[in-house]
């Protein structure tokens, strides 16, 4: 009990020496006061506003299309870039003129843009190390259904997509080890060059 008495004076000796005290950091200087002294700012206020971004509403855009006479990065479109191509089962067979580039999200959010039955939006042309290309077909705003391609996880057991003529002139390969098969018409769907791992891609000619 003794001890105890006398160890309470002691700490409150303690407290009553360090409450008052302003802990000073080392690190936190503006370069004029190294010792992290207080008699000058050692954070600078930022500038910077951040802005708020306004509410759409969740209204897309208009739909905003160019021509898809090719799917490339450089000059035609460019699917790396988030945009795809509709192959429009109404155009031409063999033509490229009707062809439309688009965002992709135009068409994966937008009902009715290349949703006619039998046409093709392309997302994807081959799959890539780390996604799967692949076919799905989805309800056509009037009957029947469409086809478009998009990067997946897996194909889970569905059809993979594949370029026939690739980069180098050949074929890009198919996760599943089966051979890529061009559209039926020389290879090409309005114009486009198209494939699917081990069977005929859907197509709009």
């Amino acid at each position: 009990m003794l001890a105890l008495f006398v160890a309470l004076p002691c700490a409150a000796a303690v407290v009553a020496c360090t409450a008052g005290d302003e802990v000073l950091y080392s690190g936190a200087t503006d370069g004029t006061h190294p010792d992290g002294g207080t008699d000058g700012p050692s954070v600078a206020d930022s500038s910077f506003e951040v802005s708020t971004r306004a509410d759409d509403g969740g209204v897309l855009a208009q739909l905003h299309t160019d021509p898809c006479a090719v799917l490339d990065a450089d000059g035609g479109c460019d699917m790396t870039a988030g945009k795809g191509c509709c192959l429009a089962a109404s155009s031409a067979t063999g033509s490229v003129s009707d062809n439309t580039c688009a965002e992709q999200v135009q068409y994966f959010d937008r009902t009715t843009y290349c949703r006619a039955a039998n046409d093709v939006f392309l997302a994807c042309a081959s799959s890539d190390p780390d996604s799967t290309c692949c076919w799905q077909d989805v309800p056509a705003d009037n009957g029947g259904v469409a086809h478009h391609t998009r990067y997946r996880a897996s194909c889970a057991g569905g059809l993979e997509a594949c370029n026939p003529v690739g980069r180098d002139g050949g074929p890009t390969g198919c996760n599943n080890g089966l051979p890529c098969v061009p559209a039926a018409n020389g290879g090409k769907c309005k114009g486009i060059d198209i494939g699917a791992c081990g069977q005929v891609p859907p197509c709009t000619e």
